[in-house]
């Protein structure tokens, strides 16, 4: 999966990371980063997908911590991730308020040196 290969490189350039999920929808990026080797913790608002990535999890093998929670109100411990990615797009549905707090969260969790990968594409 080029995705996966891209915030792997990205991400994790030194080998195994912690990485966090943000939001993972139905975990697709965070199962095939778990089958790298990687420690994945995943966040969705959403229990139908978080319900549908804990069954793709299980099928492939791999364990992947998935959290119920929302994007705008984080708890994370601090400085616990080598890297985090937010993709499909959902930053850009974020209001300027939210989107501070979504990055001020993410600040506090990820370690000094660490890498956020953020997809906002715009359709034209």
């Amino acid at each position: 999966m080029a995705e996966a290969d891209f915030l792997e490189k990205t991400l994790a350039p030194e080998g195994r990371a912690r990485l966090l999920d943000i939001p993972c929808g139905n975990g697709r990026h965070a199962i095939e980063l778990a089958q790298r080797g990687h420690k994945i913790t995943a966040v969705d608002l959403s229990k139908e997908f978080l319900d549908a990535a804990g069954l793709g999890a299980k099928e492939a093998g791999v364990a992947v911590e998935f959290r119920h929670g929302d994007m705008r109100a984080l708890d994370l411990p601090e400085a616990a991730f080598d890297g985090a990615y937010c993709l499909g797009n959902s930053f850009g549905y974020l209001n300027r308020a939210n989107a501070e707090a979504f990055l001020r969260a993410l600040a506090r969790a990820l370690r000094a040196g660490a890498k956020l990968v953020i997809d906002n594409r715009h359709g034209g």
